[in-house]
């Protein structure tokens, strides 16, 4: 007996100084429920230690979108019902074969758990999270078994579209895409705390971002939100007269007659760093002349201006601005989306002008009402920021204009006073800007301009 007894303790010093302290598992066995994949993807049950994938043929791209599973595995059979039973959404499930050397693998999230036939299998609705190509089923040669485990998080935790969700599956913050009509028909009380990107507002093709509020009851933009953010580098010259006659200035391009126009080169058509570049003239209409802001070519004499637009035969004479009259460029055109009852509009806006104690104005509009103004008439500085805007109060038609709000000492000083506007804007509306000057040879523009609104 001792031979034997001697064996027992070499076997039992092996183990302990290899570490061993239970009998070994199958070799290449992986941890889970061992199942069998059935080629049917009909939602049926599956039978003991099967189960079914729905879409199994296209798998590969995700199209899964139910599964069906027994309660009891595979040999060695384990009732799973307690495990299945306490699935819900957002539990994961994960598929893999059962031999270590095999590759494919599925991962899914449950998103409605169905019970079926008295508890003996169940049926789940779920999403494909990761699928290796070619997920083989029963009827494939090879890995014909495979093994699942379930994943369970009782927290909080995020979909596959990024939203937050409770313990229960429910969508407590979350971010979604479209038009502002498609927000609008949206609860802000059933969504309380979800974002909204809006698409067919902003700029360069930045969605607006808002935020619902079940204590306001509305959609609120989600902090500062630009609608509009472009430099123009658009400057405007204005003359003395309008025009009264047109012909070709002998280069192909339009020479104006506008008598004593009192516009100068210097102004007009600055040479290096010295003045404002890219001056231009206003044309506000004529025959067969398209509105808009024309390049200042050459001031020839105190009568004509040759500016960059094509002479053709019939061209009328054109409207130009002169001095005192309001120019409304069509470049800074913002349109708002519907403001709620609590949001602000603000602009921002830089301006280059020429320094002189002559007045030159830059005045905003909400569809026709000015709410607005900005005037320059001091000697000094040729640049200012302008920082006004309006805020709706309380209601959707009643606003009070936001003013007094430049910069840049006393070269840029206001002309509006405290205006309240009765517009609705619950549906959309345009902001303009126009640009005007008192005097003739005088530079007024804007650099660059930002509109964005403000959830309060």
């Amino acid at each position: 007996m001792s031979f034997f007894s001697d064996v027992v303790e070499y076997k039992d010093y092996l183990r302990n100084l290899l570490g061993i302290s239970s009998l070994t598992a199958l070799q290449g066995d992986r941890p889970g429920f061992p199942m069998k994949l059935g080629a049917s993807s009909t939602m049926a049950n599956p039978g003991n230690g099967w189960m079914r994938l729905g879409n199994i043929g296209s798998v590969d791209s995700g199209d899964i979108t139910t599964f069906a599973m027994s309660v009891n595995t595979l040999s060695p059979v384990v009732d799973m019902s307690n495990i299945m039973a306490a699935a819900k959404v957002g539990t994961t499930i994960r598929i893999n074969p059962r031999a270590n050397d095999g590759v494919d693998y599925c991962f899914m999230r449950v998103i409605t758990k169905t019970s079926m036939e008295s508890g003996t299998w169940y049926q789940f609705d779920v999403q494909i999270i990761f699928a290796t190509p070619g997920l083989p089923t029963s009827l494939s040669t090879g890995l014909p078994s495979y093994i699942v485990d379930f994943y369970y998080d009782d927290g909080i935790r995020t979909d596959v579209n990024g939203n937050l969700l409770d313990e229960n599956g429910n969508i407590i913050s979350g971010i979604d895409r479209g038009t502002y009509a498609d927000m609008a028909a949206l609860s802000p009380s059933a969504n309380d705390g979800n974002y909204f990107h809006v698409t067919n507002f902003g700029v360069n093709g930045k969605p607006i971002r808002y935020q619902a509020s079940a204590f306001q009851n509305e959609w609120i933009p989600d902090g500062d939100q630009s609608i509009s953010d472009k430099i123009h580098r658009l400057y405007l010259v204005f003359p003395e007269v309008s025009a009264s006659a047109v012909a070709n200035n002998g280069s192909g391009k339009c020479r104006i007659t506008m008598t004593g126009h009192l516009l100068t080169a210097a102004v007009c058509v600055p040479a290096g760093a010295g003045g404002i570049e890219n001056v231009k003239l206003a044309i506000t209409g004529g025959t067969s002349w398209t509105p808009g802001q024309y390049n200042i070519l050459a001031v020839p004499d105190a009568n004509t201006v040759d500016i960059d637009y094509p002479y053709t035969a019939g061209l009328g004479t054109p409207t130009v601005p002169a001095k005192g009259s309001n120019v409304i460029i069509d470049a800074f055109t913002v349109t708002l989306p519907p403001l709620g009852k609590r949001t602000d509009v603000r602009v921002w806006c830089r301006t280059l002008f020429t320094p002189a104690a002559i007045s030159k104005q830059v005045k905003m509009y909400l569809d026709g009402t000015r709410f607005g103004q900005a005037i320059f008439n001091a000697t000094g500085n040729a640049m200012a920021i302008i920082n006004q805007g309006f805020e709706n109060t309380g209601a959707t038609n009643s606003q009070r204009n936001i003013f007094h709000l430049n910069m840049l000492d006393d070269s840029n000083q206001t002309g509006n006073a405290p205006l309240d506007l009765a517009i609705d804007t619950s549906v959309s509306k345009n902001i303009t800007f126009d640009l005007q000057s008192t005097n003739s040879n005088l530079v007024i523009g804007i650099d660059r301009l930002r509109v964005f609104l403000r959830g309060v």
